[in-house]
């Protein structure tokens, strides 16, 4: 048997938006024989929050209140999950993660939805 692909996604929320039930979606459709799933999130309990959890092997949330602390806190779920790719879904998850991925040589997936208006 081939090992699992571990994808970790990071997302700000799980608010009642476009962006976050596409998500939810493409989480139901993934072949968990294929991949094994990790979430962070970066607020608590909010529309799809349960709804993640439940379709997640790996999930965390970590407190933005302070304005450094997810910087730093980003680490220990990419240390403990030990993912093969990352997969930001919005620009403030793309910025705290970017440079652990470098520095762990880790997959970077930007996946921020741009405003091209």
């Amino acid at each position: 048997m081939q090992k699992k692909i571990k994808l970790l996604y990071f997302i700000d929320g799980f608010f009642a938006g476009g962006k976050e039930r596409q998500f939810i979606e493409i989480l139901r459709h993934l072949d968990r024989e294929i991949y094994t799933i990790g979430i962070v999130t970066f607020n608590k309990d909010l529309f799809y929050t349960e709804t993640a959890k439940a379709l997640a092997d790996y999930f965390i949330e970590i407190d933005k209140t302070k304005k450094l602390k997810p910087f730093i806190s980003v680490w220990k779920p990419i240390n403990k999950f030990k993912p093969d790719i990352i997969h930001t879904w919005d620009y403030l998850s793309s910025l705290y993660v970017y440079l652990p991925s470098r520095i762990r040589r880790i997959k970077f997936i930007n996946g921020s939805i741009q405003d091209l208006s």
